[in-house]
């Protein structure tokens, strides 16, 4: 006599099983692929960019001015290239382009309007920006800032440490100034070991240049890494809540735009929002969400200027 074990409802648990795995691994496959896309895009901008500032008939010792830092050596002898109106910000680059209301355009696509009004480097960046629904306009990813030197509108990009719950501030397109923390360049660009070069010094003659993008997925949340070494790799989920981290350098001239968790109570997906633009995700159990996963994609260039006032 047999005896046979029902299987009622085993499918079901296998097709759970094999359908959770197969969205971690498509997430993945979309993230880290589009991270590549926008890594080669943001390359293609600044070597494009470096370029054509090394071709611009300069001083010596000009300095683009892009940078939240004064470098120790721009003294009064040394110009700053980026002012308003410049011939630098209506040619190459313009922080005010990284932040466009939508009612600028009329009828016409992003595309569109930023031939007919944006500088290389604003126009090479235009796949990267992201209609924000909450501010009614285009905008570079990040956290919205109001310059209030200009009054005008733009991006800043916030590098997140979440064990120390801390923000460091960077621009979207910066000068590497040396040494330099993010990338060392002081071995190509000055002989001297770094004890012994000042902090925050610009190369004279020379243009370096860095495009940093944050990169934030729409499938995938953030983890930290846990406080005990030698644990586990993963540890509990980011949450996204604005008012426990802290800046920790200064704004100089700009103001944060949005406030602590705005648009966080409600029951949207919001990938590139909140006041430091580290967006949220819906969880479980979690009233303002988690944050989605992200890497600050950074590309660098560095030219010899060809050419000199």
């Amino acid at each position: 006599m047999r005896f046979y074990r029902s299987r009622s409802g085993s499918v079901l648990v296998e097709f759970a099983l094999i359908a959770l795995l197969s969205y971690i691994a498509g997430g993945a496959v979309l993230t880290y692929g589009l991270m590549m896309y926008q890594a080669n895009m943001v390359q293609q901008a600044v070597d494009a960019g470096a370029q054509e500032i090394a071709r611009m008939p300069l001083p010596a010792k000009a300095w683009l001015g892009l940078s939240l830092n004064t470098p120790t050596n721009a003294d009064s002898s040394t110009v700053q290239v980026s002012q308003p109106g410049s011939t630098f910000n209506t040619q190459i680059y313009d922080e005010r382009w990284l932040y466009v209301p939508a009612t600028n355009l009329g009828n016409q696509t992003l595309l569109d309007y930023a031939a007919q009004n944006f500088p290389l480097i604003n126009r090479l960046l235009v796949p990267a920006m992201i209609y924000d629904s909450s501010l009614a306009a285009y905008r570079y990813p990040g956290a919205v800032v109001e310059n209030s030197q200009t009054g005008n509108m733009t991006v800043l990009v916030p590098i997140v440490n979440y064990s120390s719950s801390t923000i460091t501030w960077v621009m979207p397109v910066e000068e590497v100034l040396i040494p330099d923390n993010q990338g060392n360049y002081y071995s190509q660009l000055n002989a001297i070991p770094p004890s012994n070069v000042p902090q925050n010094n610009f190369v004279p003659g020379m243009v370096a240049l860095r495009i940093n993008y944050p990169s934030q997925s729409a499938s995938m949340s953030g983890f930290q890494q846990p406080a005990t070494p030698g644990g586990p790799t993963m540890g509990s989920p980011i949450l996204a809540d604005d008012s426990s981290l802290v800046e920790s350098n200064s704004l100089s001239h700009y103001t944060l735009v949005v406030g602590d968790n705005a648009g966080f109570s409600d029951d949207g997906v919001q990938i590139h929002g909140g006041k430091y633009g580290l967006g949220r995700q819906l969880a479980y159990a979690q009233q303002l969400g988690v944050r989605p996963y992200r890497e600050v994609i950074s590309a660098q260039a560095v030219y010899r200027r060809e050419a000199f006032q």
